[in-house]
Order: C-alpha cells, then sequence, then structure tokens
C-alpha cells in the first residue's frame, strides 16, 4: 500500500515539473542527453563534471560553465513546492536512468 501510495505522490510530482517547461526549454533539456559518437559523453555527462584546482583560468571555466547551466532555464520555476529531498532523489534517478533518453513526455517514475 505505501509503495503504490509513494508511486502515485511520485509521478504526480514529476508530472508537474514535466510540464513547466516550455517548448525551447524542454528541447534544450532533450539535447543535455545525446551522445557525441565520438567522445561517447553527453552534455549532461559535462554538467556533472566537477570543479578543477583553483586557477584563474579555471574559475573563469568554472563561471562559464554555471552560466550555461542558468541558460537550460528557470529551475526555481520548474521545481517550485517540491521538497528538497525529493528534488534529490528525482535528480539521482535521472544521472543513470536511460529511459530518460527516450522519453517521449512526462512518465510516471518507479516508487522509491
Amino acid at each position: 500500500m505505501a509503495a503504490s501510495i509513494r508511486t502515485e505522490v511520485n509521478g504526480g510530482m514529476f508530472t508537474s515539473v514535466a510540464a513547466r517547461p516550455d517548448r525551447m526549454q524542454r528541447a534544450r533539456l532533450e539535447w543535455l542527453l545525446w551522445v557525441d559518437p565520438a567522445t561517447r559523453r553527453s552534455e549532461f555527462d559535462r554538467l556533472k563534471d566537477s570543479a578543477q584546482a583553483a586557477t584563474l583560468g579555471k574559475f573563469k571555466d568554472r563561471l562559464a560553465h554555471l552560466a550555461g547551466l542558468d541558460a537550460l532555464g528557470a529551475t526555481e520555476e520548474w521545481l517550485d513546492g517540491i521538497p528538497p529531498g525529493k528534488i534529490a532523489h528525482f535528480a539521482g534517478r535521472g544521472a543513470g536512468d536511460r529511459r530518460l533518453r527516450h522519453a517521449q513526455g512526462p512518465q510516471r517514475p518507479q516508487s522509491g
């Protein structure tokens, strides 16, 4: 019973968040999942790159990286009303979920 309630609650949150980005923002998010055949990395992989040693050049690179993240859209608006624990849960699921690459719109997450 608890699992079905959790699935329903998570699904409702996921559907709500998935409906918030506009068409252009959704296209940008989908582009993040495209894997370059030469490097075998996606832009999603690149945005998870951690900061390197503290030099002025690397600091500037990090600022550019953060500006790119901000350009994705108003994520704070997309996630409005979602508890921080659920945001972390969905982020962890999305990082390794290949099914997201083939999503045709909002899908319900599994319970968890």
